[in-house]
């Protein structure tokens, strides 16, 4: 059966019917509803469409998608069982939203060159994936950067990318009484995200799922477990879990510099007499800069700064307790920040997993 250049302006429904080819061709549907039915085939070519959702059990062996660049609004998967054998081809075409409610996938769903478009009214689009298995979907070239990722108990790592690029963000619960229920479905997001990238090879775009996923983490762990949020806090701030080297570097050079300057304080240095502008201070506070590199290197040597100040004539620098103690813990600090540094410069290595 053919529907050639039809007009439906209230919906058109497919429920328990058995046809070995069904094709809308061209025309414009405000609402298409397949509600099971026995089809060997169901094509979509070429028409102007508001909605497509499939509901129940299909039994249509093929059904493909070709709308020559038109957009569709809504493609929905709503308490439906894709069998085994069936196989859904989506391609070419702008998605303002696709949703995946109650649904599991035994068969094959391709989306190709698909391009997920923020509707005009709205500047909003959704990728829904609520409750539900999608097994075997395979996306192929596709760009949902700027959709947003609805994701609520699901499975999806059997999913296959290739030059496709996923959501970037998960859907945030502002509801109070929801957050953390929120942060556990994020968590779950974003850890299923990365497994995905993973399994393709993509260490990158994995280590990028991993880090929101860490910071998920840190949102729900708790000030009471201290060394852990402590831990979380550390990574996050110092090179955002191991991938950024640009905040790593800046971080390192910033807690160096805290701790330089605490340390010149506590041996008897001051910059209070810079403001006088006499020569002899600023050739003494150049003189102290000087020693900035080999103070960030952990295996410097102990009070290597009092000693050669104190041999250049500088005989008011003093070691003290707390000099030591300051001296100590900068080595532990900067030590953790050079080691996120490289971490965070070794993003790019291959995957041991």
């Amino acid at each position: 059966m053919r529907i050639n250049n039809g007009e439906f302006k209230e919906g058109f429904a497919l429920g328990s019917t058995k046809n070995e080819v069904f094709m809308f061709f061209r025309g414009y549907f405000k609402h298409i509803n397949i509600f099971g039915g026995d089809y060997g085939s169901l094509y979509f070519m070429y028409c102007k469409i508001d909605a497509v959702k499939f509901k129940n059990n299909l039994a249509t062996k093929y059904i493909y998608f070709d709308y020559e660049e038109h957009l569709l609004p809504d493609l929905i998967f709503e308490n439906c069982d894709i069998p085994a054998g069936t196989l859904i081809k989506i391609s070419a075409l702008p998605i303002e939203n696709i949703s995946f409610t109650n649904s599991v996938n035994f068969g094959n769903i391709v989306f190709s060159g698909v391009k997920g478009t923020k509707n005009k009214a709205t500047q909003q689009s959704t990728l829904k994936i609520n409750n539900s298995d999608l097994g075997k979907t395979t996306f192929i070239d596709c760009d949902f950067e700027e959709m947003e990722l609805d994701f609520r108990s699901s499975k999806i790592t059997e999913v296959f990318l290739a030059g496709t690029k996923m959501p970037l963000e998960i859907k945030k619960e502002h509801n109070a009484k929801k957050e953390q229920t929120n942060l556990d479905q994020q968590r779950l997001g974003y850890g299923q995200l990365k497994k995905i990238y993973e399994n393709r090879g993509d260490t990158v775009s994995a280590n990028d799922y991993f880090a929101k996923e860490m910071n998920v983490v840190y949102s729900q762990t708790s000030w009471k477990f201290f060394g852990e949020k402590f831990m979380l806090f550390l990574n996050q701030k110092s090179s955002n879990h191991g991938t950024s080297w640009t905040k790593a570097f800046w971080a390192t050079m910033i807690v160096a510099s805290v701790f330089f300057m605490f340390y010149a304080f506590s041996i008897g240095l001051s910059c209070g007499n810079l403001l006088e502008l006499k020569t002899e201070n600023w050739n003494l506070f150049f003189n102290y800069c000087s020693y900035f590199l080999e103070f960030i290197n952990p295996i410097h040597k102990a009070n290597f700064i009092v000693e050669d100040m104190n041999k250049n004539g500088n005989d008011f620098v003093k070691t003290s307790n707390l000099s030591r103690v300051i001296e100590n813990l900068a080595r532990i600090f900067i030590t953790y920040f050079i080691y996120q540094l490289i971490q965070a410069f070794r993003k790019h290595k291959k995957s041991s997993t």
